[in-house]
């Protein structure tokens, strides 16, 4: 089961994500990261000229949405990636 917390309702809704696009990201991420600072799991799809990041938890059955965002520059994601914030799964 997927939930949402309620500012990831908040900023979907602010930001005009479609909800069907969280979850597809979720289920076919293009890359599957793990934040190590917020121990959080950061699903990444490329979608058009845009990407597409879901930061999620697990927990016992179900999926917790925390937030999710639009961005195109792919730096954002790898420097996470170079500093050691964030780490593929």
């Amino acid at each position: 089961m997927i939930t949402f917390t309620q500012h990831a309702e908040e900023q979907i809704r602010i930001r005009k994500i479609d909800k069907k696009e969280v979850i597809d990201t979720l289920s076919n991420p293009g890359d599957l990261l793990y934040d190590v600072l917020e121990k959080t799991f950061v699903a990444v799809k490329r979608l058009n000229r845009k990407y597409l990041i879901v930061i999620f938890s697990i927990g016992a059955g179900f999926v917790k949405v925390v937030t999710a965002f639009r961005t195109d520059k792919l730096s954002m994601v790898d420097n996470r990636i170079k500093k050691g914030r964030w780490v593929k799964v």
